[in-house]
């Protein structure tokens, strides 16, 4: 019994030995723990603005994709326009003007203006100021020998220089030829020549053809 008795007094001064604090650190610890409220939410969590960013991106970015598929496909439209017109251009400036068909088509075509010839049918004269164009036509003149046609000029009136045009169909004394360039245009004549045409005439004018003044 006296050495348990002792035993237990030992224990006791061990213990009053101890820093109090130690003591209760344990104890302090878990009851804070326990204590320590959880953070409220807030109104600023990276995440939560993170998702109404994005939200908000979505909604704007739909809206100015559509606009630039619109604005691509306006452009595309505008580009084939005008690729299709240079085609045309292109077209018609390579295609052959039927000055004749234009003339005659024309609503502002002038009255022919006829000249009989001495071997028998005539010539006459047909002008559109509208086309700047006119054509010179024969009909029931002498079919012409073999190896030659007939063949139109125009003759400018302040030089006098003859410009020739399109021989006529050889073998006939029938026909139209047109030409442009109407204002500079005095008179119109008809030769014979070589089939094929010259570049100059070879002989008098077989008729000529004096065009009215188009202002």
């Amino acid at each position: 019994m006296g050495e348990r008795a002792e035993a237990r007094r030992s224990e006791g001064r061990r213990s009053a030995g101890r820093d109090p604090e130690s003591r209760h650190a344990g104890r302090h610890e878990v009851g804070h723990d326990a204590a320590d409220p959880e953070p409220a939410p807030s109104d600023d969590h990276p995440e939560r603005d993170l998702g109404l960013s994005l939200v908000d991106e979505v909604a704007t970015s739909r809206p100015e994709r559509r606009d630039n598929r619109a604005t691509k496909r306006m452009l595309l439209v505008v580009a084939v326009a005008v690729v299709l017109a240079g085609v045309v251009a292109a077209f018609l400036a390579l295609s052959p003007r039927d000055v004749v068909a234009d003339v005659r088509a024309a609503s502002d075509a002038r009255p022919p203006v006829s000249v009989e010839y001495d071997g028998g049918g005539s010539a006459s004269v047909v002008v559109s100021p509208d086309e700047n164009a006119g054509f010179v036509e024969i009909a029931g003149m002498p079919t012409p020998e073999g190896g030659m046609a007939y063949q139109a000029w125009v003759v400018e009136g302040r030089t006098g220089t003859h410009s020739p045009l399109d021989p006529f169909e050889p073998g006939t004394g029938s026909g139209a030829v047109g030409f442009t360039g109407l204002k500079d245009v005095a008179t119109v004549t008809v030769t014979l020549e070589q089939v094929g045409g010259t570049d100059r005439p070879s002989s008098e004018p077989l008729v000529s053809i004096d065009v009215p003044p188009v202002e």
